[in-house]
């Protein structure tokens, strides 16, 4: 794919209008393909404008499709970051669709271009919409942390909660069960205390 470099306007960065303070605009330079995301054909050649609203002065790029179709800035901006968050990318992001804000953890599923939303979906195989600018790529590290706890490596998936990556404590705790032999490296690794005593064959 062929890509360009664009200077647009970004609204949904910007202040609520009346939310009071000084009010700024906000403008993005960013990658979208160089042909229309509708029928493919190229996208029109850009033109720098200079703009003014409510005292504020910036430079944009605009552009006409010689296709007809036509590009709001909006598309654009969330155009982007489709091509930075492609699908199958490991992401964390708000939720707020709760009384508390969380932020969780999975993997990119899709895009709903009509609202601008991307489609997430958790280890667990539970799918959210979020908004594209609550999403964040996680590192390989972070990617193969534990589902649960998100503080040590994973090291494999648990059988009864959806399967899950968690990490050794996380798994024990799911089970309620010591699932390790005494001396247990990774056990020492996290700092979990010992469930049960040892055994005489232990201490001889």
């Amino acid at each position: 794919m062929s890509l360009i470099e664009v200077t647009v306007r970004d609204r949904a960065g910007e202040a609520p209008w009346g939310s009071g303070g000084l009010y700024t605009v906000v403008t993005e330079t960013v990658k979208i393909s160089a042909d229309c995301r509708v029928c493919g054909r190229p996208r029109g050649e850009r033109q720098g404008l200079n703009q003014a609203d409510d005292g504020n002065y910036y430079w944009v790029q605009t552009w006409v499709n010689p296709c007809g179709h036509q590009d709001m800035y909006a598309d654009v901006m969330f155009e982007s970051v489709t091509l930075r968050f492609p699908v199958d990318t490991p992401v964390e992001w708000q939720d707020t669709t709760g009384e508390q804000v969380m932020l969780r953890r999975g993997k990119v599923a899709g895009f709903n271009w009509d609202r601008r939303r991307f489609e997430v979906v958790t280890a667990a195989g539970t799918t959210y919409t979020c908004g594209y600018r609550s999403v964040r790529a996680l590192t390989a590290e972070e990617a193969s942390q534990c589902a649960s706890c998100w503080k040590f490596p994973a090291v494999g998936n648990c059988c009864t909660a959806h399967g899950i990556p968690m990490c050794h404590g996380c798994y024990r705790g799911t089970h309620f069960v010591e699932v390790c032999t005494h001396g247990c490296a990774l056990c020492a690794a996290e700092g979990l205390a010992r469930l049960f005593p040892k055994t005489s064959e232990e201490t001889k």
